[in-house]
C-alpha cells in the first residue's frame, strides 16, 4: 500500500507516471498489486461533518448536492493527493466497491486485493487493508507520516473493544442514502505509534527530495492491536473540543450504544451491526 505526498517529495505532478510505473513493475515481477486509496469523502451525508460542523441551516441543501457514489468515476477526493486520482484512472485499476472508503489496485493480484471489502467494517479484516495484512505486504510512505497512515484504522476496528466498530456513518450511493458501521473518526494522535512504526520499519531511503520508509504491515497492525486491546483509548486525542475522540471517549466509559456521523431521519432505519471477522 502506497501513501506519497508529490509535492513534498519534489516531483510535483510530473512524478505521478514515473511512481506509477514503478510499483506496476514491481506489482508483475512478484505477481502481486499495489493498492492505494480512492477515498471518496464528497458521498459522506454532509449532516456527519464535525470539525468543522456544517450549520444546520445548509444542510439539507448540501444533502441534495451530495453526489452518490460511482465506483468507475467518483473521483479520489482532493485530501487523498493527486497520485492516488492518478492511479485511480488509468488502465487495468481494480476498484473496491465502498462508497467512500473505497481502494484502488494494480498488478496480477489487483482483483483478490479489491475484492474482499463490501459497505461494512471497510477498514477492517475483510478489506484491502485485511488482504495487505495477510500477504504480509509492505506499507510505502513517501514524505508522509503516521497522520496519513490508514493501516492505523484496521487496529483500530480489529481492536477487542473497538470505538470504529461502533461508529455508523451515512453516505450516499446509486440506490439511495444507506448506513455503514465501521466509519474511522480523528487520527491527530496517531503520531504516539511512532515507536511502533519505527520497530516495524524494513527499510527506510530518500525518494527525490523525501524520505521513503517501507513498513512491514503484519507486525506493525499485530503491534498497535496489542498496545489498542491494553488501552483501548490509546489513539485518542488529547484535545478536549475534538468531536470524534469525545464521542469515542463517551462509548468507551459506557455513555453512548454507538456513535452517528450522519441525519437519521423519521422512519430510516439503521442495519443491525454485524459480527466482525478475525484478522
Amino acid at each position: 500500500m502506497i501513501h506519497a505526498s508529490l509535492r513534498r517529495v519534489g516531483l510535483g505532478r510530473d512524478g505521478a507516471p514515473a511512481l506509477y510505473q514503478t510499483l506496476l513493475r514491481q506489482a508483475h515481477a512478484h505477481g502481486t498489486a499495489a493498492i492505494m486509496p480512492a477515498f471518496s469523502y464528497q458521498c459522506e451525508d454532509p449532516a456527519a461533518w464535525m470539525d468543522p460542523p456544517l450549520p444546520a441551516s445548509q444542510v439539507a441543501a448540501r444533502q441534495e448536492q451530495t453526489p452518490a457514489f460511482d465506483r468507475s468515476r467518483s473521483p479520489v477526493h482532493a485530501e487523498i493527493g493527486f497520485l492516488a486520482e492518478y492511479f485511480r484512472r488509468q488502465p487495468g485499476t481494480v476498484r473496491s466497491i465502498h462508497p467512500v472508503l473505497s481502494f484502488s489496485a494494480i498488478g496480477p493480484a489487483a482483483a483478490a486485493a479489491t475484492g474482499s471489502q463490501g459497505l461494512h467494517f471497510p477498514l477492517g479484516p475483510v478489506s484491502p487493508l485485511g488482504w495487505l495484512v495477510e500477504q504480509h505486504g509492505i506499507v510505502l510512505l513517501v514524505g508522509t507520516g503516521l497522520a496519513t497512515l490508514t493501516l492505523m484504522h484496521l487496529a483500530e476496528t480489529a481492536a477487542a473493544v473497538s470505538y470504529v466498530r461502533a461508529s455508523r456513518c451515512r453516505v450516499r450511493t446509486k440506490q439511495g442514502w444507506t448506513w455503514y458501521w465501521g466509519s474511522p473518526g480523528d487520527r491527530r494522535n496517531f503520531s504516539k505509534a511512532a515507536d511502533l512504526l519505527a520497530a516495524a520499519t524494513v527499510a527506510r531511503g530518500p525518494l527525490g527530495k523525501a524520505d521513503a520508509v517501507a513498513v512491514d504491515a503484519a507486525h506493525f497492525t499485530s503491534a498497535l492491536i496489542s498496545r489498542l486491546d491494553a488501552d483501548p483509548g490509546w489513539l485518542l486525542c488529547d484535545d478536549p473540543g475534538c468531536p470524534f475522540c469525545l464521542a469515542a471517549r463517551r462509548y468507551l466509559a459506557g455513555l453512548q450504544p454507538e456513535i452517528v456521523y450522519g441525519e437519521q431521519r423519521a422512519g430510516e432505519c439503521a442495519p443491525a451491526q454485524p459480527a466482525l471477522p478475525h484478522l
